[in-house]
């Protein structure tokens, strides 16, 4: 019960690591260095440090996160080797993962849709961590199958030919048909957020939609054209919410339901259409149907998806 409570209280303090780095992350983005600046009255060298302790202790925060999400992982792979292993510990490992993939996401976003450039170790941070989560999250994955990665990337091409078909054939119909032009006035909004995000004007319009932002900002920065990433956008996540919808039908039914389910789905019009334009009514539908995929699937029996939901 001791390996227990210890994983139970890094855990807790993860979250609290979390939190505070989520109210640093709303705070910076709600006011700008100017803001930070007037607010004290002035522009004085010691004002204008306000800002950037800020920032220091907001990657100090996550790099603490980060080091407390590796030792967890470190000191639950030593407790399995002592043969101790538990449905709760599992979940505290996972649950913790799932807290510092998500602050990296915030982390990262805010670099992405702020003004200023990340520093060389933010950078670091960053990329370290993200390297880390996928070499653990294949390790495990790999582990918990009894194969090496290349034998289960084998038997999901084999067990899941159907839903990649569908994938391929959705990515290349959405991505045939992209819109030319900025067809509404959010895909204006959505544009000039490329440029510099700032909800006051309206760039984008409030809420903000930060994430789509942060991908189209991705995508602009390899493709060099702001309708082209915003709608390229788009069609990746129309064919992306075909897997949920695929794996749920599957589950209900049988594969050969799911085909047409997802066939019937991916030529609707209205599907179709929110696929190639520069909006987030699609995206909004991939996070919406995998979370309901998640939860499905939580409910049949896997947990461990009820967290990921």
């Amino acid at each position: 019960m001791d390996i227990e409570d210890t994983a139970e209280k890094v855990s807790r303090v993860a979250l609290v690591f979390s939190s505070a780095l989520f109210f640093l992350l709303v705070s910076l983005i709600m006011l700008s260095m100017e803001e930070v600046i007037s607010a004290f009255g002035g522009h004085s060298s010691w004002q204008v440090s306000i800002y950037e302790k800020m920032l220091l202790t907001m990657e100090i925060f996550f790099a603490a996160l980060c080091l407390l999400q590796a030792a967890l992982h470190l000191y639950t792979r030593w407790a399995a080797e002592k043969g101790f292993v538990s449905e709760n510990l599992k979940m505290q490992v996972v649950g913790t993962h799932i807290v510092a993939l998500s602050a990296w996401l915030m982390y990262a976003m805010f670099y992405g849709l702020a003004p200023m450039s990340a520093s060389t170790s933010v950078k670091v941070i960053l990329s370290t961590y993200l390297a880390y989560a996928v070499l653990v999250g294949l390790r495990t994955y790999s582990e918990a199958n009894g194969a090496r990665i290349v034998e289960l990337v084998r038997r999901l091409v084999k067990k899941d030919a159907w839903a990649l078909t569908l994938l391929g054939g959705g990515l290349v119909l959405y991505l045939s048909f992209l819109s030319c032009s900025l067809s509404e006035w959010d895909s204006f909004n959505f544009a000039q957020a490329l440029g510099r995000f700032d909800l006051g004007t309206h760039q984008p319009h409030p809420p903000g939609y930060s994430l789509y932002v942060f991908l189209s900002k991705m995508v602009l920065a390899a493709v060099g054209d702001r309708v082209l990433a915003l709608t390229s956008v788009s069609a990746v996540s129309g064919a992306l919410c075909l897997l949920p919808v695929y794996v749920v039908v599957k589950k209900m039914h049988d594969p050969q339901t799911a085909v047409v389910t997802c066939l019937a789905l991916m030529s609707t019009r209205m599907f179709w259409l929110a696929s190639e334009k520069a909006i987030t009514h699609m995206f909004g539908t991939f996070l919406m149907t995998s979370a309901i995929c998640l939860l499905y699937l939580g409910l049949a029996g896997k947990r461990n998806f009820f967290l990921m939901s």
